[in-house]
């Protein structure tokens, strides 16, 4: 239905919001806080599970979970920041983490860690002025619906897994590869036929990413396969992952769907 008359409706001005402290948890005047959705209260950002960045605390409150306190909401620049990590003007423009209520740094502590801010200028080894993201960057990223995606990189006969054969795929933006996996979508019959693919990230082989197929892993229809990379993993704009076949047992039938799985990265 659209609109045919004025409509009067009631805002609530973005910056500052005022949420509800935390029962029992102290919020500090430029403290950078967290929303909980737990309890859905304010409390100090320390990069926990479970808790969205708000913004900067205005008020210094002790929490009874009544207690409301100001935090600026919107995006604003916070200058003379001391940022761990920040090193030289190069480091312009790289996303700032909170691993406290009173600390920033260059490096993420964590693969869920959220961005607070982003760098815009380097004034001194450590200190440098930060465009703090407020609620937005927490806002959207729990509206994205999740930071995983599933790539398949193609669709392979029998006859193509083989001995040194690859597969490649060039990835875009930052993340890092969770999983890599082979699915039967045409069952593997004829027992005892094997192969290892390899995952390597620009020619570097990545750690745990050695994905043994075996018949007997490839059946049913739909039989999935997969391994969980624990290093090298990590890959940045314009890099490619390939996947290279070692040595095999020739394989009579079937095909194989091969895929990887990203987490994107802040």
């Amino acid at each position: 239905m659209a609109l045919a008359a004025t409509v009067n409706r009631s805002h609530l001005e973005t910056s500052p919001f005022n949420p509800i402290v935390k029962n029992g948890s102290t919020q500090f005047k430029g403290g950078f806080m967290g929303l909980e959705a737990a309890s859905g209260h304010s409390v100090p950002l320390a990069d926990q599970t479970g808790v969205s960045f708000i913004g900067e605390a205005l008020d210094t409150v002790v929490g009874n979970g009544v207690k409301t306190a100001g935090v600026i909401f919107t995006p604003y620049i916070l200058k003379n920041a001391a940022v761990t990590g920040y090193a030289a003007v190069t480091d312009n423009w790289k996303p700032v983490y909170a691993t406290a209520d009173d600390t920033l740094t260059l490096t993420r502590p964590a693969d869920d860690a959220q961005v607070v801010g982003v760098t815009t200028r380097f004034n001194a080894t450590g200190v440098g002025d930060v465009l703090m993201l407020g609620a937005l960057h927490s806002a959207v990223h729990r509206l994205s619906g999740g930071d995983k995606e599933e790539i398949i990189l193609g669709y392979l006969t029998a006859a193509l897994i083989i001995d040194t054969n690859v597969v490649t795929k060039t990835l875009y933006g930052r993340g890092k590869i969770v999983k890599i996996f082979c699915r039967a979508m045409n069952a593997v019959t004829t027992a005892a036929k094997a192969t290892t693919m390899t995952g390597r990230i620009n020619g570097t082989t990545i750690t745990d990413g050695a994905l043994t197929v075996t018949s007997a892993g490839q059946t049913p229809d739909g039989a999935e396969q997969s391994v969980t990379p624990s290093g090298a993993n990590e890959f940045s704009d314009g890099d490619v992952f390939t996947g290279v076949f070692g040595t095999t047992t020739v394989f009579v039938e079937g095909v194989f769907e091969i895929g990887i799985v990203v987490q994107r990265l802040p």
